[in-house]
């Protein structure tokens, strides 16, 4: 197994225990040009109240240790409810929801769910190494 496996498989172990919260990333949508969504759902019994547990969609770019574009979620969420978010330049019909700048993604930008202060769910994870 190559470094870069071994690592990405440690931190996704590390974090998998961390995503039994009522609150998840349920869809995630890399489509065709910016056909990008990304979808938050209660999956508990009852209502989240996303202001008082100050939730946030952070995305972490090119493997940056820091967010970059972050979503911070407000109101109540109903049990089986979502909040979609989709990308600004996505055709007509694929937008649904609101439109957020934290679904300028692709496949190397690790998408990160928070209940401040600690991390919810992790759902991609890239390890850069630096070459030396």
């Amino acid at each position: 197994m190559s470094a870069v496996a071994t690592a990405t498989a440690m931190v996704l172990g590390a974090f998998s225990t961390a995503a039994s919260a009522d609150l998840l990333i349920t869809e995630y949508i890399e489509g065709s040009s910016n056909n990008k969504a990304i979808e938050v759902s209660n999956v508990g019994d009852s209502a989240i109240d996303l202001g008082a547990n100050v939730y946030k969609l952070a995305k972490h770019s090119n493997g940056a240790v820091d967010a970059g574009d972050a979503e911070i979620l407000s109101g109540t969420l109903e049990p089986g409810k979502s909040i979609v978010f989709h990308n600004s330049g996505a055709t007509d019909d694929f937008k649904v929801g609101t439109e957020s700048k934290v679904t300028w993604f692709n496949g190397d930008d690790a998408m990160m769910l928070w209940c401040s202060p600690k991390m919810v769910q992790l759902l991609i994870a890239l390890v850069r190494l630096e070459k030396g």
